[in-house]
């Protein structure tokens, strides 16, 4: 395993010009030469890279699934007659898991149940004296772990398909660092390939990915990257979506709106079929075994919530795609699907309920069992919706709900005190919670805790709503957040100046404390969120990691 630094791997780093890295542009125009020029096979192989993960040892469980984002974007170009490789490098390097620092191996079972023994005893100030994320100046000073393959690994597996094109996912703020390094080490090993960035981050920090990269990256795609990257790859300038340097100087171009679904292609199992996701899901609830894969059958959601980065509009795929899709799915040996759609249930008009009734019958009919991690909205949870699920579960055969996210999750920058009002409002709501557990469907919702505005003791008074709702019945698990304050959202716009470092990039992660709230410093967010934790555990002591950072059933024997 390579153990070098960047900077140290870098000793020759190829000569710039003024567009920041190598002369990519025949014209005053973004693109790779003239649209009439017959292009090499060479620039008809793309590589998709998902980059190593790094994250915080102290509050960040460490998850990740198939990256739906890269995946899409690879089948629409396969379908366009290109050749395309996707490296998923954090679960094909799943085991692989270092300090970032020192390159030094990372026992996780071993330091997970160590920290988890260490909170169950201890108070979260002794906690924070033993696993610190600040120095004694007040800075961040985090114990990073990297988890994924190695960079010669990723190197060799690039060259060995030799693209001319390399996509890099930013999906995440927290994956900034990450992303960047291996940016680096790709235009030093390729020098002649094209990399473009494309993902959440990538769109709403453009500027600071193409600076940071320091010239290695040549463009951040913006919002859906489809239609953008192929125009590229045909040597055209896109009309929207595309950043660039250009003699020293950031051009951006409007994010593109939302992509027109009928020109979606199915997405291509095959392009993940040499990689094998861990059993059980790292990032789920478990699927007893099953083979399973993340989808999304809708796009956008109609709330503006604030500490969210989805303002497109709700819509979906048609019924149509979806049997194709599933039909596709159990064909290469699929049984289970996670769900990850932004609202679920549609928009404010009720949008696209009926099309969720039909999702579920059509879950039944293809045998796929299937449980849901982008979140059905708790105010909108009705009776229809349970009878539904409830319904197709009580059939004969595969297909079966088996877990239900419902978070509470704010939807005004006044609301301080989710849980509890929510909850308090809704008893009705609540019922059918308990009804769907009663059922055997594993539910389970979350809390955010360090919003801007937040006491202490508005914190404390979500932590006694879950305990009263884990108590009551009502839910099996409540996963405990960590405001981030994200680019993109208006909580950014309103607060980010409450941001501790805004270098610190792992801190981005919803699970990890990374600011102040006005009304609570930094280190009572991150001892009011180890708190929670350690009330909340004894009330659901058999969570695992998968959405954790302090999973009561690390500790062998018992909680």
């Amino acid at each position: 395993m390579c153990t070098k630094t960047v900077a140290e791997q870098m000793a020759a780093p190829p000569a710039r010009n003024s567009f920041g890295n190598r002369e990519l542009l025949a014209t005053d125009s973004p693109g790779c030469g003239s649209a009439s020029s017959k292009r090499s096979e060479k620039e008809k192989r793309v590589v998709l890279v998902k980059p190593p993960l790094y994250t915080c040892s102290t509050f960040a469980p460490i998850r990740s699934a198939q990256p739906l984002g890269i995946w899409q974007l690879g089948s629409y170009l396969q379908a366009k007659g290109y050749e395309i490789r996707i490296m998923d490098s954090v679960i094909e390097g799943w085991e692989n898991k270092t300090y970032l620092e020192s390159g030094a191996p990372f026992d996780f079972r071993s330091f997970l149940e160590e920290k988890v023994r260490f909170l169950r005893s201890n108070t979260p100030e002794a906690f924070m004296k033993k696993y610190p994320v600040t120095g004694q100046d007040g800075n961040i000073r985090r114990t990073l772990v990297r988890t994924g393959l190695s960079a010669d690994e990723i190197i060799e597996r690039i060259r060995d398909f030799n693209p001319g094109w390399i996509g890099i996912s930013i999906i995440a703020t927290c994956e900034h660092r990450g992303a960047m390094d291996l940016a680096k080490r790709l235009r030093h090993e390729f020098p002649d390939a094209k990399i473009v960035a494309g993902g959440q981050h990538a769109t709403a920090m453009a500027k600071t990915v193409l600076r940071d990269s320091e010239g290695s990256i040549d463009f951040v795609v913006k919002g859906k990257g489809e239609l953008a990257f192929e125009a590229l790859l045909e040597g055209r300038k896109p009309d929207r979506s595309l950043a660039y340097m250009k003699n020293g100087e950031f051009v951006e171009q409007g994010a593109s709106g939302p992509a027109l679904l009928e020109d979606m292609p199915l997405l291509d199992p095959g392009l993940l079929s040499h990689v094998h996701y861990p059993l059980p899901a790292t990032h789920s609830f478990g699927t007893h075994g099953r083979k399973y894969s993340d989808w999304m059958a809708s796009f956008g959601c109609h709330r503006r919530c604030p500490f969210c980065c989805n303002q497109q509009p709700y819509r979906h795929f048609s019924l149509a795609h979806v049997e194709a899709q599933l039909k596709l799915f159990r064909e290469h040996g699929y049984e289970e699907l996670v769900l990850q759609d932004d609202s679920l249930l549609g928009g404010p008009r009720n949008d696209g309920k009926e099309f969720f009734l039909e999702l579920v019958k059509l879950f039944k009919k293809y045998g796929m069992f299937w449980h849901d991690n982008g979140g059905v909205e708790f105010e909108r949870l009705d009776e229809s919706v349970v009878d539904a699920i409830l319904k197709e579960n009580g059939k004969p055969g595969p297909g079966n709900c088996t877990a239900l996210y419902v978070p509470f999750n704010p939807r005004y920058v006044e609301d301080l005190r989710v849980v509890e009002t929510q909850a308090g409002e809704r008893p009705k709501t609540l019922k059918l919670l308990k009804r769907l557990k009663d059922s055997g469907i594993y539910t389970f919702s979350s809390g955010i805790w360090g919003r801007a505005g937040q006491s202490v003791e508005d914190m404390r008074a979500d932590i006694r709503s879950c305990e009263e709702l884990l108590s009551g019945g009502f839910l099996d698990q409540v996963i405990i957040f960590g405001l981030s304050y994200l680019p993109g959202t208006k909580y950014w716009e309103m607060f980010r100046h409450l941001i501790v470092d805004p270098a610190d990039w792992e801190g981005f992660s919803i699970f990890v404390p990374h600011a102040s709230t006005g009304q609570a410093d930094f280190d009572e967010v991150n001892k009011t969120v180890l708190e929670a934790y350690r009330r909340l555990n004894v009330l659901q002591p058999h969570v695992g990691p998968w959405a954790y950072a302090f999973p009561p059933s690390a500790i062998r024997g018992g909680y």
